[in-house]
């Protein structure tokens, strides 16, 4: 019979407890823009809006154009991905009801009154 690991406990609690590990920086844990960040546009802009933003920044950042920087190929790619799925209704859609809502406050969080003193009384006390 193997050594227990955990001297004072079962060997089926020892065989649950989960082992040593660090925890490494997750790539999807550094926030990204997303497609409307890339492409410099607001969330309700048209589908010409987006088509002339995506010719115009993807003329910019062209790798071609730009050969001694490194990460114009990326910026790039970035771009016509964020174009791949605005330009389209049905990806927009879902890519829409995906980002949105968290980009957004709830109707929850939103300010509803007025919270000027000046409304309310002109004392400083408040009666």
């Amino acid at each position: 019979m193997p050594p227990r690991l955990f001297p004072f406990s079962s060997p089926l609690v020892a065989r649950l407890r989960p082992g040593f590990h660090t925890t490494a920086i997750r790539r999807d844990a550094i926030p990204q823009p997303n497609h409307y960040e890339i492409l410099q546009i607001p969330t309700n802009a048209s589908a010409s809006e987006v088509k002339k933003s995506f010719y115009a920044l993807s003329k910019a950042h062209h790798p071609d154009l730009n050969p001694s920087d490194p990460s114009a190929s990326q910026r790039f790619v970035a771009i016509s991905n964020a174009y791949a799925t605005l330009s389209s209704p049905t990806k927009r859609s879902a890519y829409d009801s995906q980002i949105l809502p968290y980009a957004q406050p709830s109707p929850s969080h939103r300010h509803h009154g007025s919270y000027s003193s000046a409304s309310t009384s002109t004392s400083p006390a408040g009666g």
